[in-house]
């Protein structure tokens, strides 16, 4: 999994943190709603800025599938959008 690598945690760090642990700007009650939004709507796309476990702020762009077997769980794709949320940014500035 690259998610933890990627966030400076290892794999069991991982497995024992909340997501308003890495997500410092949505408030518990954003976080559900979005959990709600892909339960009801069995995917969802969406960026987020998350904390690594050193303090930095990545821009991260998320697409969430829910999965429904015998066990009901989600699945992630996660790319990590910093470097052109900042050219972005960079090209908005005035000259």
């Amino acid at each position: 999994m690259k998610l933890p690598r990627q966030l400076g945690y290892t794999r069991e760090e991982f497995e024992n943190i909340y997501i308003s642990d890495i997500d410092p700007f949505q408030t518990p009650e954003e976080i559900q709603a979005n959990i709600r939004n892909v339960l009801e709507k069995g995917k969802d796309v969406f960026e987020v800025s998350h904390r690594t476990k050193h303090g930095e702020i990545r821009d991260v762009r998320i697409i969430r599938n829910t999965q429904s077997s015998w066990q009901y769980g989600f699945s992630y794709i996660w790319h990590d959008i910093t470097e052109r949320k900042q050219a972005e940014e960079t090209l908005q500035k005035p000259l």
